[in-house]
Order: C-alpha cells, then structure tokens, then sequence
C-alpha cells in the first residue's frame, strides 16, 4: 500500500482519483484470483470427501481468507 501511496504522490499519470481506483481495481482483482487458484470449488469439495484432508482444505480457507482481510485492513489504513 505504501508503493501505490507513493505512485499516487509521485506519478503524473496516476496522480487522479479515477486512475487510482483502477490501479488498486486490478490489484484486488489479482488478489482474488490468487485466492481463487489456492481455493478451488471442486478441489476443497474432493478434499472434504477425504477426513484425512479436512484439515488441509481448512488450512486453504482460512489463509485465502487472511489474505483478503489482511489487504482489506491495509487499504483502510492507507485511505485514512
């Protein structure tokens, strides 16, 4: 967040609201397709068939999860 912080500061081409939004809109949408590969519907459903791998499929929800709220908190930090 620091980076796009100083990209927004620095930059004459980023330097506006609306090209900010779309520079922060393309990092989200990659932060959810990361979290979409590590968490894929029919891979998670295959392992919670196995008991031995719930652990495992949990271990997956939970990070991806993480990852979400982790960058959430960083965007209200930096906003503020």
């Amino acid at each position: 967040m620091h980076t796009i912080l100083m990209i927004y500061q620095y930059s004459t081409h980023y330097n506006t609201a609306p090209r900010l939004v779309v520079l922060i809109r393309e990092i989200c949408n990659e932060v959810i397709k990361q979290c979409m590969g590590q968490v894929q519907g029919s891979t998670i459903r295959d392992e919670l068939k196995e008991k031995s791998s719930v652990k495992s499929a949990l271990s997956k929800v939970t990070a991806a999860w993480e990852v979400c709220i982790k960058f959430k908190e960083a965007y209200f930090e930096y906003k503020a």
